[in-house]
């Protein structure tokens, strides 16, 4: 998209300042996303513009997708005989959802009820869903058959799950990887079943960039039945959740405590938060039940942006504890209840950066009248000192990833270019050279370390 379209310096500081209020918190430096009722009136017209695709701020954050959930569902309540099967969940909704129930194609419920009314059950890839309004729902259904089946498919969403099967209550229910449930004989009496019991280590990874972001994994051993259990201090004071990657269905609840419905088995739960404004020291949290008595972190610096010397804690060799791997590159800390580490800033930026290290690959294509070329660049390496990568005069760039991810085209100075933070670089330009008296072999604004080019004619 060129942004020439949009020439009006009004325009562009309405667009931009209402992204950086409305969009996720994981985007923002504001503490909390604007309301809809508080935008100012200049911005109202881009509200809409601006949401598009967001989810209700009002939904939880959901581990599974990183993103947010605007439904929650109970424990599934799953009833199987030798002619058919009976289901019942609770399910909170926090924003109109579409609530996926147990089976599949070949396996489709009837009789589905919400809330004792009939309910129209439609195929969301080949599963069975209903959608549900705002509020706490009750869901039922049954399944019939002329002989019982091996496995049944139940939604990942669903944590918790009490099985009866022939009258007996299975405590162990088997699930594969992905979402179906054997449907079994009990291994065991239900007096034989584990007692419950949970072991917890918790590791940090405090990443000092701007704002700072901190990583928290809960890595933990579970036994016994199916539960849902609360954890208390997983999210750093002050801390703004931007994601959850978890197994197991997990979400933050509104006191800022994260709720996760576990079943036996090790899992890892890694929360992500970042912090607004400076951070000269971090509190470790003060943890509730099952938090163990000393937590592990480690310190990833950015000397671009900042020097500090760190203090509090007990260094550890990172090598001789149970953090993982990928982290033991970076200097570690034991800390214990009420202590924290603290940052002494010594020195702010990197007064003299090392050269941007760029390479360009470029494939060209000559028109079949030979009045012009079609170019794919692919840029990679590093970026220490510049913050735009722009066309020369000739190029005309009309779109352009970074990372993946379409980038604006805005035009500096005459030229047209991105703006790039400094960091890793993986760019690809697709662009335009119309009528060229010769053929430039860079075609960018820059320094490359290598330039490749092939010409298709």
């Amino acid at each position: 998209m060129d942004l020439r379209l949009l020439s009006r310096p009004w325009t562009l500081l309405c667009l931009s300042l209402l992204a950086c209020l409305l969009v996720k918190p994981g985007a923002a430096y504001a503490t909390e996303p604007l309301r809809a009722n508080e935008v100012p009136a200049p911005l109202a017209p881009w509200l809409s513009w601006v949401l598009h695709g967001e989810v209700d701020p009002a939904c939880p954050w959901l581990a599974a997708s990183g993103l947010r959930q605007c439904a929650w569902p109970g424990q599934l309540q799953l009833a199987v005989g030798d002619d058919g099967a009976r289901f019942e969940v609770t399910v909170e909704v926090w924003a109109s959802s579409l609530v996926l129930l147990p089976g599949r194609d070949a396996q489709w419920p009837e009789a589905v009820t919400v809330d004792s009314k009939p309910a129209i059950v439609i195929a969301q890839e080949g599963v069975p869903a209903v959608r549900l309004e705002p509020g706490t729902h009750r869901i039922s259904g049954e399944f019939s058959w002329t002989r019982q089946p091996e496995t049944l498919q139940v939604p990942a969403s669903v944590g918790l799950l009490a099985l009866t099967l022939n009258g007996t209550a299975v405590p162990a229910p088997q699930r594969t990887p992905a979402g179906e449930l054997w449907l079994q004989a009990p291994r065991a009496a239900a007096g034989d079943a584990e007692s419950d019991a949970l072991r917890l280590l918790v590791f940090r990874r405090v990443i000092d960039e701007q704002p700072l972001h901190v990583e928290t994994v809960l890595d933990f051993e579970v036994a016994g039945t199916q539960r849902e259990v609360v954890f208390e201090g997983a999210q750093m004071p002050d801390g703004i959740p931007m994601s959850i990657d978890s197994g197991l269905p997990a979400r933050l609840d509104q006191n800022g405590r994260l709720r996760v419905q576990v079943r036996p088995g090790h899992w890892r739960v890694q929360l992500t938060t970042r912090h607004s404004g400076p951070v000269d020291a971090l509190a470790r949290p003060a943890g509730g039940p099952h938090w163990p008595a000393e937590e592990l972190w480690v310190f990833e610096a950015r000397p671009a942006l900042r020097l500090v010397e760190l203090s509090g804690g007990s260094p550890v060799d990172p090598r001789q504890t149970s953090l993982p791997a990928e982290w033991h590159a970076w200097p570690a800390f034991r800390l214990q209840a009420g202590e924290q580490l603290a940052f002494a800033q010594q020195r702010r930026g990197d007064p003299v950066p090392a050269p941007d290290q760029l390479n360009l690959q470029r494939q060209i294509w000559l028109d079949f009248d030979g009045d012009g070329y079609t170019v794919q660049d692919t840029i990679s390496g590093l970026m220490t000192r510049g913050w735009r990568l722009d066309a020369a005069e000739v190029l005309a760039p009309g779109r352009v990833l970074l990372n993946g991810e379409p980038q604006f085209i805005t035009e500096l100075d005459g030229r047209r270019g991105v703006e790039l933070r400094r960091g890793t670089v993986d760019l690809r330009a697709d662009s335009r050279i119309e009528s060229p008296a010769e053929l430039n072999a860079v075609g960018w604004a820059q320094d490359f370390n290598s330039v490749q080019a092939t010409l298709h004619l």
